[in-house]
């Protein structure tokens, strides 16, 4: 009986896992000073983003890509399942959306703190999007739940 019991529980645990739910969950704040602590490669992306009012704007962001940042973390990418997310916080009061498993591990998705050559406050910047809703202002914090 025990071993059926068992049985059955692994196999709950899997469907959890793979969908995401009841699994991990990590935070981290996310500042400059620690993005450079990390020595990862710095990227540059031309980005065309659209804003509510439909207005196309073409922007080049710097940073670093989110999934080499999670990976320096102890991420394991290969073994997130598909229900991933990521959740953001920010500096101010806007909210942020959660970013799926494709966003996080896109590697267009950029930690930025340059736009168009010019510093600014950490930005989340997802490249293969353009709708501006997903580029995340004034970065905070981020949580991964896998």
């Amino acid at each position: 009986m025990q071993s059926i019991l068992s049985f059955f529980l692994s196999i709950i645990m899997a469907f959890f896992s793979l969908f995401g739910l009841g699994g991990k969950s990590q935070t981290w704040t996310v500042a400059k000073s620690d993005i450079d602590s990390l020595n990862l490669t710095t990227y540059s992306y031309s980005m065309k983003t659209v804003n509510s009012l439909g207005v196309e704007k073409n922007r080049t962001f710097t940073g670093v890509r989110l999934k080499d940042y999670l990976a320096a973390k102890g991420v394991d990418l290969n073994a997130l399942p598909n229900g991933a997310t990521l959740t953001v916080k920010t500096t101010d009061i806007y909210s942020a959306p959660t970013f799926s498993r494709t966003l996080i591990l896109d590697d267009r998705t950029l930690i930025a703190w340059q736009e168009d050559g010019k510093t600014i406050p950490l930005r989340l910047c997802p490249g293969s999007t353009t709708d501006t809703k997903y580029y995340v202002k004034n970065l905070k914090s981020i949580t991964l739940k896998y």
